[in-house]
């Protein structure tokens, strides 16, 4: 297997898996179909991955008579009118609908709403397959702590407005958000004093501040499949949620409309006063999330890829891959 990636050339692993990087940013990424090609000519299958790499791999695949997979990282639709400006938001809509409208072997989607929405978009529901992603083993409860948990991008599509409007209208509530991203100082300066913001670390930190949380908020306003909203469950939060994860996790807690703030207020206030019932809600949420490891995932994954290359003559015996993201 070979994985192909932008950035820092001289990173030649993550996590222990040998990487090749491109020197192209995301959008550049598309001018990268020569590197890929390169790559691919040796491989019996590209796995690939939206929003950037997915059209210069199908390029190449083209060239190089290799089937391409594409995995749907994201895609969101009219939602994209929510959280950006007009011109911007009819640029990234039509660039999905590009984007789903090409004839890959096989598109992989997280979730059943994203396969709703990518058929919306153009996508030819013949060449659709589920697959939610999965979580680590390590996400377990620990002992709870008073505060709300928020983690994700600071961006308007994950709801960090509507975490504010909620801290300021629970200012006896404790809330502590890990988030990153280029709104994140910003978000911070206008922040009530009862948001703590630590700095976001992935990995053993991440998973202590989601196994101590009583309640995890979840506001976004569009979601594939959300890793975080899953996490917090393996975690034993109750959660207060927006409905745009709540057909394929659907979890304990309360479920409001995206930018429903005086729901997200009274659903809060409800669970911090009653710990039985936050309790309760938490340990169904666990229950709810066993299913989502990454051995299911790697084995829909395989057996995917058997059915793509028993149709082009090969088979997952023989095959090689290399991975674009």
């Amino acid at each position: 297997m070979k994985v192909l990636a932008g950035g820092d050339p001289r990173i030649i692993s993550y996590d222990g898996v040998a990487t090749t990087r491109i020197p192209l940013g995301p959008a550049l990424f598309n001018l990268a179909v020569r590197s890929i090609l390169k790559h691919a000519r040796d491989v019996d299958l590209i796995q690939t991955f939206t929003y950037y790499a997915a059209l210069p791999s199908l390029i190449a695949g083209r060239i190089a008579g290799k089937p391409v997979v594409v995995y749907v990282l994201g895609i969101y639709g009219e939602a994209w009118n929510q959280v950006r400006a007009p011109f911007e938001a009819r640029l990234r809509i039509t660039w999905e609908k590009f984007l789903m409208r090409r004839h890959y072997a096989q598109i992989v989607v997280p979730s059943s709403s994203t396969r709703d929405l990518a058929i919306s978009l153009g996508a030819d529901p013949r060449r659709l397959t589920v697959s939610n992603p999965g979580i680590g083993s390590e996400y377990k409860p620990g002992t709870k702590e008073e505060f709300v948990f928020f983690s994700g991008k600071a961006d308007r599509r994950k709801g960090t407005e509507d975490l504010l409007h909620v801290a300021r209208a629970l200012p006896h509530v404790r809330f502590r958000a890990m988030v990153w991203g280029p709104e994140r100082d910003s978000l911070r300066a206008a922040a009530p004093p009862n948001i703590e913001f630590p700095e976001f670390e992935r990995g053993e930190v991440l998973r202590r501040q989601f196994a101590a949380a009583r309640i995890f908020l979840f506001p976004s306003v569009s979601e594939t499949f959300s890793i975080a909203l899953t996490e917090s469950m393996a975690s034993g939060c109750a959660v207060v949620g927006s409905t745009v994860a709540s057909t394929d996790l659907p979890f304990a807690g309360v479920t409001v409309l995206p930018g429903d703030h005086a729901a997200m207020v009274a659903g809060i206030d409800k669970l911090w006063k009653d710990p039985a019932l936050c309790a309760a809600a938490g340990a169904a949420n666990v229950n709810a999330a066993s299913g989502f490891g990454w051995d299911a995932y790697i084995q829909r994954l395989h057996a995917i890829y058997q059915r793509v290359l028993t149709s082009s003559g090969g088979s997952l015996q023989s095959a090689s891959e290399v991975r674009v993201a």
